[in-house]
């Protein structure tokens, strides 16, 4: 399913990286890429922040769209003691 589906609070696996070139080659230097886990912080309109390498990093509804991934687990982000447990162990 595409990112923008999915729920904040859960840690994804990207299982692919859409879009032309331009777009993947833009998101791959961002750290999305084919196998990597993400965690969805939030979601408004469309555009999500995410923590990818450990790293909080927003992108609009477009860009999100061409990440498709599986839900791998949930996290509470209130919790920064599971947070920074769940972030160091998909480093």
């Amino acid at each position: 399913m595409p990112l923008t589906m999915g729920d904040a609070g859960t840690v994804y696996l990207i299982q692919k990286v859409g879009g032309n070139d331009e777009v993947r080659l833009h998101l791959e230097a961002m750290g999305f890429v084919q196998g990597a886990e993400i965690a969805l912080v939030s979601q408004t309109n469309g555009n999500v922040i995410v923590n990818v390498k450990n790293i909080r990093v927003a992108i609009s509804e477009t860009l999100a769209r061409k990440l498709i991934v599986t839900p791998r687990g949930e996290v509470d982000f209130f919790n920064r003691a599971a947070t920074d447990q769940l972030v160091a162990s998909i480093s």
